[in-house]
């Protein structure tokens, strides 16, 4: 096969070949593909060593992502005032606007379980360790969700590549939350002719 890559042996087990894979960018077949073609190969698709890996690791931030940048300056520019990261505010949002009760969470994908069933199979390495982390963290947003719902909050959750994919979709729903909220404070009381 014409730019199929190189599969390299790296260990063998009964039954059972333990292969690291280095395959073109452009490659026809994915790695799902190939499990369901082999599902006695496990892949081992990560290329780097235990220590670079833990270094790379070790630079995911938990705030101030770029996603989060992105949908602040988005609202900045629309003219919305807001504050990062209020530690007086159960759970701290990524972005929270306390005048409307508005608490806005940038989610990352993995960290944080998006399709978590699926995701669940996939996980290689570590597995105990994943699954017992991203569980916690799915388990305390719900916790957040229903107390800061609790106290009149409106809690918006975002997925980092929905906002980053889809800002102004984004950008809009925060603002229909804002209008929403603005009414019912101003024109709550008006008289009506």
């Amino acid at each position: 096969m014409k730019n199929a890559g190189q599969l390299t042996c790296v260990s063998f087990l009964p039954n059972l070949a333990v292969i690291l894979l280095r395959l073109p960018t452009p490659y026809p077949f994915s790695y799902i593909s190939l499990q369901k073609l082999a599902p006695q190969i496990v892949f081992r698709m990560d290329i780097f060593t235990k220590e670079i890996r833990s270094k790379i690791m070790r630079a995911i931030k938990s705030k101030d992502t770029k996603e989060e940048r992105l949908l602040a300056k988005a609202l900045w520019r629309r003219g919305h005032r807001y504050r990062k990261h209020d530690r007086t505010i159960f759970g701290t949002p990524d972005l929270s606007f306390k005048r409307y009760r508005i608490a806005i969470f940038v989610d990352g994908e993995f960290f944080h379980g998006k399709d978590w069933e699926s995701t669940r199979e996939r996980l290689d390495t570590n597995k105990e360790f994943w699954i017992a982390k991203i569980e916690r963290n799915r388990n305390r947003d719900k916790i957040v969700n229903e107390y800061l719902t609790s106290k009149g909050w409106i809690v918006l959750r975002f997925w980092s590549k929905d906002v980053k994919r889809k800002l102004y979709t984004t950008v809009r729903t925060i603002e229909k939350e804002i209008e929403n909220i603005h009414k019912r404070i101003y024109y709550k009381d008006s008289p009506t002719k």
